[in-house]
């Protein structure tokens, strides 16, 4: 998915990950296909086992600076957060799920559902075929 997404996805500026083992190791495979070097990767304690709030709030908080960021974490949360950016529900956004969320707000902490959508989605079982 790190490669596929490389060809069509603009760089990232961030990556940020739950410190969960899985997640980690899915981060550093997009590091390595953006070369982006490792210890880059902001680890955030607050993205394990989050909720779509929680990611809310951990999304809220990400440097202006960054205009590109790539999340990595875990379901439920993951796929309620998504959901509310779309009038067409994911019932389970799969490991190593790719969703692009673009959005119009002004910084970060203005992401909400009437400024943000979901653009694209790739996921491995349809996309690697």
């Amino acid at each position: 998915m790190s490669k596929l997404l490389q060809q069509i996805a603009p760089s990232p500026d961030l990556l940020v990950s739950s410190p969960a083992r899985r997640a980690i190791d899915t981060a550093a495979f997009f590091a390595e296909a953006y070369q982006v070097p490792f210890p880059s990767i902001v680890q955030e304690p607050a993205l394990y086992e989050a909720s779509a709030m929680d990611l809310m709030r951990v999304i809220s908080q990400l440097p202006e600076t960054a205009r590109v960021v790539f999340l990595f974490g875990h379901n439920p949360g993951l796929t309620e957060f998504v959901n509310q950016f779309t009038n067409q529900p994911f019932i389970n956004i799969p490991t190593c799920g790719v969703v692009l969320l673009e959005s119009t707000a002004l910084n970060w902490r203005a992401l909400y559902e009437e400024n943000t959508n979901v653009e694209q989605y790739w996921f491995p079982k349809t996309s690697l075929q």
